[in-house]
């Protein structure tokens, strides 16, 4: 439950449109405030360059791989192309490549309210895709060391 905190932290909040769908209910000032820079940091884009740095700041590396199927006459043999039709050049595959972990800080967070470790999974990361993702691909989310 997002928390009574000073005016001017609720303004930026309420400036940003925070919280919205794709926030999970912060546990503590750290993640609200990680959730606010990514708000402001966002310009907006559709390239792997910008959904990648977009998951960075939320606290997520990620790797984007875009499947490509393999064409007769284009494609070399031993290359990363993957048998299919030529649909797959709509899919993303975002691997989320290790969990987001949120430490106690202390003079930020709160003795009593947040926890000393949090990890979780990236459902605000798969919502947000879900949300602003590539108009021109469907974005799946995997998870490798997680």
């Amino acid at each position: 439950m997002w928390r009574a905190f000073p005016v001017f932290r609720k303004s930026w909040e309420r400036v940003f449109g925070l919280p919205d769908e794709c926030a999970y209910p912060a546990s503590g000032i750290a993640e609200r405030q990680l959730l606010l820079c990514a708000k402001i940091a966002d310009k907006g884009g559709q390239s792997r360059a910008y959904f990648t740095a977009l998951a960075e700041a939320m606290g997520y590396p990620v790797e984007i791989f875009e499947r490509r199927p393999f064409m007769c006459g284009i494609s070399a043999c031993g290359g990363t192309h993957e048998i299919g039709t030529s649909d797959l050049r709509f899919y993303w595959v975002v691997t989320v490549l290790e969990p987001r972990v949120t430490w106690f800080e202390c003079g930020v967070s709160e003795l009593g309210i947040t926890p000393f470790a949090s990890i979780r999974r990236a459902e605000d990361l798969e919502c947000r895709l879900e949300k602003i993702g590539p108009g021109h691909a469907y974005v799946t989310v995997g998870y490798q060391g997680v």
